[in-house]
This record gives C-alpha cells, structure tokens and sequence, in this order.
C-alpha cells in the first residue's frame, strides 16, 4: 500500500497490507497458467483474508477498455481490479492482465 491511507494502518497492518499486491501477481499468474477467474479470485480472497484483512469488498477481471466484468480471460487486454479492508482503511489496486 503507496497511498495516504498509509496514515490509518498501524505498523503491523502497513506490514500485513503487502499481501494485496502479492495477492494479485498470484491471482494473475494462476490465470495465465489457465486457472479460471472464480477460482484465481476465490484463492485471492482467501489470501487477503488469511493474511490480515477484514473483507474483500470486490475482486474482479474486467476488459481494460470497456471496464465489462469478464468470466474468462479473452483475447484482449484485461485489468484486475481489487478492494479490500484493513484496519480504518480500505484499499484498492489493479493491475494489468496481458492476453494470452
């Protein structure tokens, strides 16, 4: 977490909060290698939760043009787009899926 919500995490969630982004290149590598999105995502959640976080308050692929929720990982760009809570704050990341 890079943000001015640094501010609300005391210093053990500040150290818990590195797992959004660890969470995510996971997420997104297990779908390159063919894992579907529910599952990817399942196991992404199941990270956050277990590493700190309070909720997921969504994790979902999205086209990186059209921001249409995808249920597979097509030919175009996608984007992994994350919220989640720890401690007061409420943090939110993407990253970018390359297509296959």
């Amino acid at each position: 977490a890079m943000s001015s919500r640094n501010a609300y995490l005391s210093p053990e969630e500040r150290k818990n909060a590195v797992a959004l982004p660890n969470a995510m290149r996971e997420a997104i590598a297990a779908m390159s290698s063919g894992t579907s999105p529910g599952t990817a995502l399942t196991a992404l959640e199941e990270a956050l939760l277990s590493s700190g976080f309070a909720s997921v308050d969504y994790a979902e692929v999205r086209d990186a043009d059209t921001l249409d929720l995808l249920s597979s990982l097509a030919a175009t760009p996608a984007r992994l787009l994350v919220a989640a809570r720890i401690g007061k704050a409420r943090l939110i990341d993407n990253m970018a899926i390359s297509p296959a």
